[in-house]
């Protein structure tokens, strides 16, 4: 009985059972409430100077490089590791996406990094101008990072199993500024040959 209402058993077992699924949901509800908002206020991006990882005219990583790689991945890495392992009841999507920028140089025509970048482009007898190479540099210099990236991060965490699908993306930006808040970038300024490395979690 409910108040002056005679309830069976059945209804009131159906009852409960719907007050306690809507309880369950609104639990879960809240944890990816919070989940966002914890990833929302970790950093999701790591910034790696092209400068120190390729040399000038060059879009793959020397071998000495590529073997200390780790000192420049880890803190990503671990942050990666930190967050999934918080949320092991949530099955996860991760997304690494690397973003390449390039200065405004223009790449002498003849030399042998134009024609890398030009046979790359593929282009049908049109010759480039110095935004499209400037672009694909920055482009395969992405590429490189994130190829680095996915076999430093394979096999490396012991959780993860509620990871369901990693993608790793990357894109390249060209002489576009890394970051548009900053005024007095050069033509030919360092802090504009960047890679910005960035990793999302989202819930599947």
């Amino acid at each position: 009985m409910i108040g002056e209402t005679i309830v069976n058993k059945s209804d009131w077992d159906r009852l409960n059972n719907t007050l306690f699924n809507s309880k369950m949901e609104s639990q879960k509800i809240n944890q990816r409430v919070m989940m966002l908002t914890d990833l929302l206020n970790r950093n999701t991006v790591i910034r790696l100077d092209q400068d120190i990882l390729f040399e000038p005219g060059k879009y793959t990583v020397s071998p000495e490089i590529a073997n200390a790689i780790g000192k420049f991945f880890e803190p990503a890495a671990k942050e990666i590791d930190t967050f999934i392992k918080k949320y092991p009841d949530f099955p996860l999507s991760l997304i690494i996406t690397a973003k390449g920028y390039a200065d405004g140089t223009t790449i002498a025509e003849g030399s042998i990094l134009y024609k890398d970048l030009l046979a790359r482009l593929k282009l049908n007898n049109t010759p480039p101008d110095s935004k499209e190479l400037n672009k694909e540099l920055s482009r395969a210099r992405a590429e490189s990072v994130n190829s680095l990236f996915k076999n430093f991060t394979v096999g490396r965490s012991e959780g993860g199993a509620n990871v369901k699908n990693i993608a790793y993306l990357y894109e390249g930006k060209g002489d576009a500024f890394p970051n548009p808040r900053v005024t007095d970038y050069k033509t030919d300024d360092p802090r504009r040959r960047v890679v910005l490395l960035y990793w999302s979690v989202f819930p599947d």
